[in-house]
């Protein structure tokens, strides 16, 4: 007698466990959020029937809407590959734009141009053959220059990363990447070279003001140790700032 085969089943040819949405099982259903595609699924017409998959259709499946995907839409009516380049470039960019970045060559520089910004990012003219063998696009959230290749920072391109050192940038602007920008740098020394952050309010890196006491406090750390200057005037804070910050911070002193 043969093997009754039940409508509740996994819709995945020769998975037999119990369906949980979309007519795949849990393991199936997360292979397909993560991939975008089922291995062994081969339609998408919700009618289909297999030799050994008779009365078990596809339910709730659709196709990528980009035009040449055939993988399955999983937000958005996009596959999972769509909606990382969705996300990452701002839109869904073709292969024919993405062939290779547009490139200006000058005495000792070189502009790289992105193809999801109008901004560039420099380089030296020695390292254009071989940044050209890769496509990079701006990080609009950290503000790099990175690609899908192998290597995938453009500051790691052009100085290597070594274990447990940062690639710092001396001007803290991410998009100049030309070798006399770039140095090693520990963690705590990499923050050092930080910009001020957004949520200072009194326009001084380290400067802030504390209401309860009626007070200016002056802030700066080195190896996880704190160094604290008060005072009721403003200036005494600003200039113990100005002398205290080189001598601890040495070459990585940033006023922000």
């Amino acid at each position: 007698m043969e093997k009754e085969i039940s409508v509740d089943c996994c819709s995945v040819e020769g998975c037999y466990k119990k369906k949980w949405s979309r007519g795949l099982c849990g393991n199936h259903y997360s292979e397909f959020r993560r991939n975008g595609c089922i291995k062994g699924i081969t339609s998408l017409d919700p009618h289909t029937t297999r030799k050994s998959n008779i009365g078990r259709p596809l339910v709730g499946l659709k196709q990528c809407s980009v035009v040449g995907c055939n993988n399955f839409s999983v937000c958005r009516n996009l596959c999972a590959k769509h909606v990382h380049q969705f996300y990452r470039h701002g839109k869904i960019v073709s292969r024919l734009e993405l062939v290779q970045n547009k490139i200006e060559q000058y005495k000792e520089i070189a502009k790289i141009y992105f193809n999801n910004s109008s901004k560039f990012t420099l380089i030296d003219v020695d390292l254009v053959p071989k940044a050209s063998q890769q496509v990079w696009y701006l990080d609009k959230q950290t503000g790099y220059a990175l690609s899908n290749g192998r290597i995938r920072k453009l500051h790691h391109l052009v100085l290597s990363p070594k274990n447990g050192l940062f690639v710092d940038h001396r001007n803290r602007n991410t998009l100049d990447n030309r070798k006399i920008n770039l140095r090693y740098a520990t963690p705590s020394q990499s923050s050092m070279n930080s910009k001020k952050p957004t949520h200072n309010l009194s326009g001084v890196k380290g400067l802030s003001f504390i209401p309860s006491q009626f007070i200016w406090q002056a802030r700066i750390r080195l190896n996880k140790k704190a160094y604290v200057k008060k005072s009721i005037h403003r200036e005494v804070c600003e200039s113990w700032l100005k002398e205290m910050r080189p001598k601890l911070h040495g070459k990585f002193a940033c006023e922000g």
